[in-house]
């Protein structure tokens, strides 16, 4: 075939695919997108830094404090201002209610309002906000509880559009500026923390930074005592701390592995399928330090809660059925508040190096990292396609040519591959900080065609042990139809497996994935050793040990 007709059929194909990639068609891309970010953020929470968890806290108006105390939901205006009082006590930084209030809902709301307006004159109190909601022309004209709440404490943005599953930090409606619950609560913590917070107060309002959407990060390691602050249903502990701030570096790390290693191995075994992945993987307490609202009206939790001081305070519901959850790739389902308090917690860890949301490219609907994607995909699948038709088609219909010659350029075109591949993995992560870029996509272009790449090279090493596993099954027969003994047969059966690198590679690789099913690492790593010992010969591991001697 000529050589321009095979570029053309090379580029015409990888066009047409990457036409199809950029349609996005019945939602595929973008579902694959998310499972995609849920994957890589569960797998990657054992990394997830903990020196912000001293600074957080969620409050919660659960099932215990409705029916103890409030006797109602939504909780009336007096528990709140109970609520409010005796968290002030504590010295907070900041108290946040994502509790969105436009209607009254009980009596005393000018005891609750009354309340906001004090505590604001001595820390900063937010209430939640729907922008679209306060600039409507009824609750502008309203002068009732809406216009008392924003007059008595300061409003933060807790719903927004167009923002999909990401949390939005500075945006705009309308052509006004709005911050949400975890940038203001940010702000606060930077003008009280200078020495920590590497960013003035007008590098955080007027600067334009912080303007991408955050991907937020999820950590799996529960604050330390959590299981003293909250209710959990019964039969359900928290998941055992396993890192803790003032462990060594080393020993930080080696818990790190062996987090990630758990993760791993929920995944292999959920299959990464749906709710059995949920499951497997979900840790049933958050990384924000949660307490029960009902622990606020026990005189004997007062010594426990004076962890709150110099905290930033996050108060919302926390009760089944309600309207207000999100779903954690960690946790699974919890309380909406915890988005808030899980993104200043990545605020504060990352400043403004938290995993942005790749900005998206006007006219194609897609973003940067879709468009590296489509780029890439299209690269590998010409080349892919290309080596095809010019080497491994050319050859098979030429009976002069000579197949191995080019096996080796196959197996260059495969390296190079999963190197431009890590590359801009690399890139993206630490560059650009686009977050958790679509690697399982990259893994199924790169299965796609490196079998293509090494079409070559597997046919000559398949040829090479299909050869040798005969010859060993020919001995094998031999001996046991021989005339020796049963010793004799035995001991010349380990010769033959012990010379034979093959069989003894196959039954290593058989234990391994053996010992990794029984999730038992001790079990194969000790098959593992053993295999290794007759690989080399356990006569010949004696008789080095002895000249060592």
């Amino acid at each position: 075939m000529d050589n321009r007709v095979v570029q053309l059929k090379a580029a015409v194909i990888s066009l047409l695919l990457m036409l199809v990639f950029f349609l996005n068609p019945f939602g595929l891309r973008s579902a694959s997108e998310k499972y995609n970010e849920d994957l890589i953020i569960g797998f990657n929470a054992p990394l997830f830094p903990l020196e912000a968890q001293a600074q957080l806290a969620v409050v919660l108006l659960d099932e215990a404090f409705i029916r103890h105390y409030a006797g109602r939901y939504p909780v009336d205006y007096s528990s709140l201002n109970q609520l409010l009082i005796r968290i002030a006590h504590y010295q907070p930084k900041a108290v946040f209610f994502d509790i969105l209030q436009y209607y009254p809902s009980s009596n005393y709301q000018s005891l609750w309002t009354e309340r906001l307006r004090k505590s604001n004159q001595k820390f900063p109190v937010f209430m939640a906000s729907i922008p679209h909601m306060d600039r409507s022309e009824y609750f502008q004209k309203d002068s009732g509880l809406r216009q008392s709440i924003s007059a008595a404490s300061q409003l933060s943005a807790v719903g927004w559009s167009d923002y999909q599953h990401y949390y939005p930090l500075n945006f705009q409606l309308d052509g006004k500026a709005y911050r949400s619950a975890a940038m203001d609560l940010y702000r606060i913590w930077c003008l009280s923390e200078p020495s920590v917070c590497p960013y003035s107060d007008e590098d955080l309002v007027e600067s334009g930074r912080f303007t991408a959407p955050m991907i937020v990060q999820w950590s799996n390691q529960a604050a330390e005592n959590q299981s003293d602050f909250a209710y959990l249903p019964e039969g359900v502990q928290c998941q055992p701390r396993t890192l803790k701030a003032e462990q060594s570096t080393l020993i930080r790390l080696y818990r790190r592995l062996q987090s990630l290693r758990d993760n791993f191995l929920a995944l292999f075994h959920s299959g990464l399928s749906g709710e059995a992945l949920k499951k497997s993987v979900a840790y049933p307490c958050p990384q924000v330090l949660t307490i029960s609202a009902t622990k606020f009206f026990q005189d004997d939790q007062a010594a426990k809660l004076r962890r709150l001081q110099q905290r930033l305070v996050l108060v919302g519901y926390g009760i089944e059925g309600s309207p207000d959850l999100v779903e954690s790739p960690v946790n699974g389902s919890l309380a909406g508040v915890f988005l808030h308090a899980v993104a200043l917690d990545n605020l504060i860890n990352f400043g403004e190096n938290y995993w942005h949301v790749p900005a998206t490219i006007d006219g194609l609907g897609i973003n940067v990292s879709d468009l590296i994607e489509g780029i890439l995909q299209t690269i590998f699948l010409y080349a892919a396609l290309y080596y095809r038709f010019h080497y491994l088609e050319n050859s098979a219909l030429n009976a002069v040519a000579k197949p191995h010659q080019h096996h080796w350029k196959g197996l260059i075109m495969a390296l190079l591959a999963i190197l431009l591949t890590f590359l801009c993995v690399l890139s993206a992560y630490q560059y650009l900080k686009y977050g958790p870029v679509n690697w399982y996509a990259f893994i199924l272009i790169l299965l796609t065609i490196i079998p293509t790449f090494l079409h070559q090279l597997f046919a000559q090493l398949m040829a090479f042990y299909s050869n040798q596993l005969t010859l060993f099954k020919c001995e094998l027969l031999h001996m046991f139809y021989s005339p020796l003994s049963r010793m004799a047969k035995l001991t010349c059966c380990w010769s033959l497996i012990k010379n034979n690198k093959l069989i003894l590679l196959a039954l290593l690789g058989l234990a391994w994935l053996t010992g990794l099913v029984l999730t038992h690492w001790f079990y194969y790593a000790a098959v593992f050793l053993l295999n290794l010992l007759a690989l080399i010969g356990f006569h010949d591991l004696v008789s080095r040990l002895m000249k060592g001697k």
